[in-house]
């Protein structure tokens, strides 16, 4: 999901959870080399996600427009 305003950008995206033998993380893992939760951080001003271990999460992010 995406909304915009004049002065604010929100995405919403859903992952459909891991890959079947994968480790389960109980939490969104943001790696040190720059994997897509390290972008996320890096351009927002404020991100959360909600979902569980081996389950779907959603990642929410709000980026200030210029």
């Amino acid at each position: 999901m995406l909304e915009r305003s004049r002065y604010l950008l929100s995405i919403m995206v859903t992952d459909a959870g891991p890959t079947p033998g994968r480790k389960k993380l109980s939490f969104p893992e943001q790696k040190s080399h720059g994997g897509g939760l390290g972008r996320v951080a890096s351009l927002s001003f404020y991100w959360d996600w909600d979902g569980c271990a081996g389950l779907p999460v959603t990642v929410k992010a709000r980026i200030e427009l210029p």
